[in-house]
């Protein structure tokens, strides 16, 4: 199976598997911008639809084809979706941008608000993106060459969304690895170089690479400019983030499909394996009697690390020492939350808001695109909502909030729908 199938079947997977009652990228964002929001409405409470964004708290893009959005970031007022489309035939990478009030936004793009860039003609896929200094931002993910092969994908673009030509190559760069590969997720250094981190295939591993500010690889990272890291079994890297000057990776690995567990691994700057966190630079970590993978991870002030991960139903939550080792004070005492809300939940995404922890996912059946709240123990925050959750109902489609990001004291979402003819849909939140 190719990594495009791959991870298309991973998503019908979470979602059909909540669907029938039996959670990447990429990487969410937070951007402060309360002023731009203005007052709360009065007698609302977290976790209501925001009714001044697109009049209830809803928004539904169409972009005329089989539409799919993988992460969503906030900037000086305007929201960011990346995805993918097939309006021109193909898939291509899409993105939206949508104003504070959740309407198309006139200024981006050709006028309605959307871009669209391919790379080689074929298959192409956003599942992440970066936003940078001076109003320009990194979309990432993959882009299947000549030959059929599947490559991390960037583009870089300008605020306008037109493609900032003085990175990579015309504004765009890919990266081949041995087999097939797909970047899910990116982090940005200091520096101004970007690390990108996703899964190979055949060979099934954790595979990062490194660009400079300009869009070149960096060949002194890892061998070449690529770093390929084995687990001990079916492997991959969903998410990302910055530990001081160390940069954290999290995924899955297991002996098979069915027994996949989150995973973690540790990085210098270099590419090199910390071998300071867990005793080797890697941990595995088992949250449910069956399979489970991680999703999304942030990386707290303190330097403990915590991850989302799919459980099969549950809202699954992890959290661990700067070193490595479970942080055994969160939780129940082992480390890990397992958050039943009633029904059959996952989640995706993560973000912090001061001390809370946001999770966007899914719930229901078929299931909503829906915001978990929790405080800094793992405990489920009451306060938030029906209970700890809100959901975002979009009618009889199966749909979930694969991105998250904070919009002042907002909480964004975006999905999309899973019918033929999927759509983008899109989502705030009152924090």
């Amino acid at each position: 199976m190719d990594p495009v199938r791959r991870i298309r079947a991973q998503e019908v997977t979470i979602m059909r598997t909540i669907g029938s009652g039996r959670r990447r990228s990429g990487a969410a964002l937070v951007l402060a911008w309360a002023m731009a929001l203005g007052p709360q409405a009065s007698g609302a409470v977290p976790g209501d639809l925001d009714p001044t964004f697109d009049g209830d708290g809803k928004r539904v893009v169409d972009l005329g084809g089989t539409d799919q959005s993988q992460a969503v970031a906030a900037r000086q007022g305007k929201i960011l979706i990346a995805g993918t489309t097939n309006e021109g035939g193909d898939n291509d990478f899409a993105v939206v941008q949508l104003t504070n009030g959740g309407v198309p936004d006139p200024s981006f793009g050709g006028g309605d608000g959307v871009v669209t860039t391919d790379f080689f003609g074929g298959y192409d896929s956003a599942y992440a993106v970066e936003l940078l200094p001076k109003g320009k931002f990194l979309v990432a993910g993959q882009a299947l060459d000549g030959q059929g092969r599947s490559r991390f994908a960037v583009a870089r673009y300008r605020r306008s969304g037109a493609l900032d030509t003085s990175y990579g190559s015309k504004g765009k760069r890919t990266v081949a690895f041995p087999g097939n590969a797909v970047a899910l997720d990116m982090v940005r250094l200091p520096d101004g170089s970007t690390v990108l981190v996703g899964a190979s295939y055949p060979k099934e591993n954790f595979v990062l690479t490194r660009l400079t500010k300009g869009g070149r690889v960096m060949r002194s990272f890892g061998k070449k400019g690529r770093v390929i890291t084995n687990l001990g079994g079916e492997d991959g890297a969903s998410a990302a983030a910055l530990q001081d000057d160390r940069i954290v990776v999290a995924g899955s690995s297991g002996a098979s499909s069915a027994t996949l567990n989150v995973a973690l691994a540790r990085y210098r700057l270099g590419g090199a394996l910390d071998r300071r966190f867990a005793g080797n630079g890697k941990k595995v970590v088992s949250m449910v009697a069956g399979r489970d993978w991680a999703n999304d991870l942030v990386v707290l002030a303190n330097g403990r690390i915590l991850v989302v991960a799919y459980t099969g139903g549950d809202i699954g939550l992890a959290r661990f020492k700067p070193n490595g080792g479970l942080d055994r004070s969160f939780g129940g005492g082992d480390g890990k939350v397992l958050a039943d809300f009633g029904d059959d939940e996952t989640g995706q995404a993560l973000v912090r808001s001061g001390k809370k922890l946001v999770v966007g996912g899914g719930f229901g059946e078929p299931p909503d695109p829906a915001v978990f709240r929790f405080g800094p123990g793992g405990g489920v925050d009451a306060t938030f909502g029906s209970g700890g959750m809100a959901v975002a109902d979009f009618g009889p489609d199966i749909a979930l909030a694969w991105g998250v990001a904070l919009q002042g004291t907002r909480i964004l979402t975006a999905g999309y729908t899973e019918t033929p003819g999927g759509d983008i849909v899109a989502a705030r939140f009152l924090g």
